[in-house]
């Protein structure tokens, strides 16, 4: 039996790490802001639909202070 997957990758946000490279990862010859994006996956697999969440989070997770909220998600499924 052969199983059918499609993946598509559905950005829920983006934004700055609030230290820039060389300050986060002194030494590695990267400088700048850190860009950040976070993504959620959705499978199509068969005939199933899987939505793996790795989102932004709810408003009290750490990243709250300087990632966007609320995630772009709801928005990305409507679009595919």
């Amino acid at each position: 039996m052969t199983t059918t997957v499609r993946h598509v990758a559905l950005c829920d946000g983006s934004g700055d790490f609030p230290e820039p490279l060389e300050a986060t990862f002194p030494g590695a010859g990267l400088t700048g802001p850190w860009r950040l994006h976070v993504h959620c996956h959705l499978l199509f697999v068969d005939s199933r639909v899987v939505l793996v969440d790795t989102g932004t989070g709810p408003p009290w997770a750490p990243a709250a202070t300087w990632f966007p909220r609320p995630g772009g998600l709801l928005e990305a499924l409507g679009a595919e």
